[in-house]
């Protein structure tokens, strides 16, 4: 299907790219770790939409500021949750795949959602949390028994290479 700037301009869009990997929970029908992004996401909105409704009603000071402070203070630790639970994801589809509970195509679907997630310039933290990942991955191959290391090293190196490229 031969891409256009519309259609790119949606594909990079947040909104689409979590509709696209809320298409993936029937894939993981029983699976809690699907639910964590969703949850965050969730409580994330809505807190900060009622956050927003008393400021703009002029009302529950007392009770709403704290609860705005404190989602301003956690909200960066909370978006990096949910991108550690969507990395995992994969982890978890390429598990259910080898044990038959998927079928082969999950796990290049949500490949695709992790591109997606990767070169978002909203939302920075998947990258971030694969860095992050990545960092912590060399530090434990370095000090591992050399043929561990050596297959940590190799596995990064892949994972690396399937890193889509981001644009500045």
């Amino acid at each position: 299907m031969p891409e256009s700037p519309t259609f790119r301009q949606i594909d990079t869009n947040t909104k689409t790219q979590a509709s696209k990997g809320g298409l993936l929970i029937f894939y993981y029908a029983s699976l809690p770790v699907v639910l964590l992004p969703i949850c965050v996401f969730a409580f994330l909105h809505s807190m900060s939409f009622f956050v927003k409704l008393s400021n703009e009603m002029n009302m529950g000071t007392a009770l709403f500021r704290p609860i705005g402070r404190l989602l301003e203070a956690e909200q960066q630790r909370l978006l990096m949750t949910a991108a550690v639970g969507e990395i995992m994801m994969m982890l978890v589809s390429v598990f259910m795949v080898v044990t038959g509970k998927i079928m082969l195509v999950a796990p290049f679907m949500y490949y695709r959602f992790l591109q997606l997630r990767y070169r978002s310039r909203r939302n920075p933290y998947c990258r971030l949390v694969f860095t992050q990942l990545r960092i912590g991955a060399e530090r434990i191959a370095l000090q591992a028994p050399p043929v561990v290391g050596n297959v940590i090293t190799k596995a990064v190196a892949f994972i690396s290479r399937l890193a889509p490229a981001v644009q500045a």
